[in-house]
């Protein structure tokens, strides 16, 4: 920073000097105006940092002002002793003019700068009040919107939740069977999956999955397990099916109006009397009174008789009378007559003079009735084998393994074990009845024999059997082959 020397300095001193009037040179004003504003912007620049400052820096020159003053009466009062003294007073006076000026300037500077800090101080509250007022409305608006998003997983969860259950219900009340089951109402019972939500009372429908005009309509009488009962009030379509779709249904709906009347029965007849068609067209009927020529009987001539020309066949093939109903007449089939009769209630009973009543099986009393021919020629043919009796051989060979004896296919049974052989019977008599057979094995002693179940041995042991040669046991049952009683008839036959 440049300086400017002070030339000259007019200091005035009034014969009583209350006040000391200094006036300097414009020129020195001036420089002094320049410096003044060096250092008032060094000055503001210090305000700015710091008001404190500012107001240290008034108060001291206030304080060099009140110096200046005292000096400047003390140069006056010895101005005139010694001008040099007033020389350099005066310079001490316009120093501290000076720096009065530059301290009411850098006070006034600092001021301004002081309200200016003030002013952006009061901005940057204000921005941080706002700020801070838009960070709050940025929470709560965070804090909305988490609620929100909590809202929104809440139902997202509902929502799945919802469709699960619906799924799970639409499972639980829907099902299907394959029992064959034929279309019509009344109680139904099909075999489902267990698990269901089916409970008496509930409406359900049971379609045929091919042709779903085939159904069944009604309500669960009863579902345990496996099983499904309902009774169906209503069906549709025909046969019998086992491709059922089974679900819940609507109940029943009212009846509907009463349709027209249908042409029904014609009106009027009398007992009698039969309803017949007359012509092709729907419901066209009448009453008519029955003849033989309208039943399709227009040779019979009266209702005692029918004739040879009548019936088409030899005369008298059959002939209606007064007590019998001959049903062949001997000329033509060489028959005796009044095979049948009519008795006095009007039934038709067969005329015991014409029967068979010897007591015998002789091929005489089997030449009446056909009937009773064919009964006696069975009973003969059955009969005749008792007086020489002759019983079935089932013969199974070489055995080993299972050896499987069927009574139906005889009641001796031979067979040579070849190996160790396990003995089953089947078709015994039913229990209550006795059944029993021969068995007789070549070589059984060879091999272990395990005989059939419930095999009961004289003594509780069964018996060593030959390993070479023939042995001969019986088996009885009275219970059905629950038990076999044996008994070793013959070992070691050669």
């Amino acid at each position: 920073m440049s300086s400017t020397p002070i030339t000259a300095v007019t200091v005035t001193v009034p014969a009583t000097p209350a006040h000391i009037t200094i006036q300097a040179p414009a020129s020195l004003v001036e420089t002094a105006g320049l410096t003044s504003a060096n250092a008032a912007s060094a000055s503001a620049a210090q305000a700015a940092a710091s008001e404190a400052n500012a107001g240290a820096a008034a108060a001291s020159a206030a304080a060099g002002a009140t110096a200046a003053g005292t000096g400047a009466a003390q140069a006056a009062a010895q101005a005139a002793s010694a001008n040099t003294s007033a020389t350099d007073a005066a310079g001490s006076a316009t120093a501290s003019a000076a720096a009065a000026a530059n301290a009411a300037a850098s006070a006034a500077s600092a001021s301004g700068s002081a309200t200016s800090a003030a002013t952006q101080a009061a901005s940057a509250t204000t921005q941080a009040t706002n700020a801070a007022a838009s960070a709050s409305t940025a929470t709560t608006q965070a804090g909305n919107a988490a609620n929100a998003a909590g809202t929104a997983a809440a139902s997202a969860t509902s929502a799945v939740n919802s469709a699960t259950a619906a799924a799970n219900s639409a499972t639980a009340l829907s099902a299907s069977s394959t029992t064959p089951l034929t279309v019509a109402v009344g109680a139904q019972t099909l075999a489902t999956q267990s698990g269901k939500a089916f409970v008496p009372g509930m409406m359900l429908l049971i379609a045929s999955a091919a042709n779903p005009a085939n159904y069944l309509h009604g309500q669960v009488a009863s579902y345990s397990g496996t099983s499904l009962t309902v009774n169906a009030f209503d069906c549709g379509g025909a046969g019998t099916h086992g491709d059922w779709n089974i679900g819940i249904s609507g109940t029943q709906g009212t009846a509907g109006a009463t349709g027209a009347t249908g042409p029904g029965l014609p009106a009027g007849g009398t007992a009698g009397q039969a309803l017949t068609k007359t012509d092709s067209g729907n419901y066209d009927a009448q009453w008519t009174t029955l003849t033989p020529a309208s039943v399709g009987l227009g040779n019979v001539a009266n209702a005692g008789q029918v004739t040879t020309a009548q019936m088409g066949a030899a005369s008298g093939v059959a002939t209606l009378n007064a007590g019998s109903l001959v049903v062949q007449n001997p000329a033509s089939a060489g028959q005796p007559s009044g095979i049948a009769t009519l008795n006095a209630g009007g039934q038709v009973v067969q005329n015991p003079a014409n029967l068979s009543t010897d007591g015998t099986f002789a091929a005489s009393s089997d030449t009446l009735v056909p009937s009773q021919k064919a009964a006696k020629a069975y009973a003969d043919g059955k009969l005749a084998g008792i007086a020489q009796y002759s019983e079935q051989v089932n013969a199974l060979g070489n055995v080993t393994g299972t050896a499987a004896i069927n009574l139906t296919l005889g009641g001796v049974v031979t067979a040579t074990a070849t190996g160790a052989t396990a003995w089953t019977v089947a078709n015994p008599a039913a229990s209550g009845k006795a059944s029993t057979f021969v068995l007789i094995v070549t070589n059984g002693g060879a091999f272990a024999q395990t005989w059939p179940t419930g095999t009961k041995w004289p003594g509780g042991t069964a018996p060593t059997l030959t390993s070479s040669g023939t042995d001969i046991m019986t088996f009885l049952t009275v219970n059905g082959g629950a038990n076999w009683y044996a008994t070793l008839a013959q070992r070691g036959c050669a």
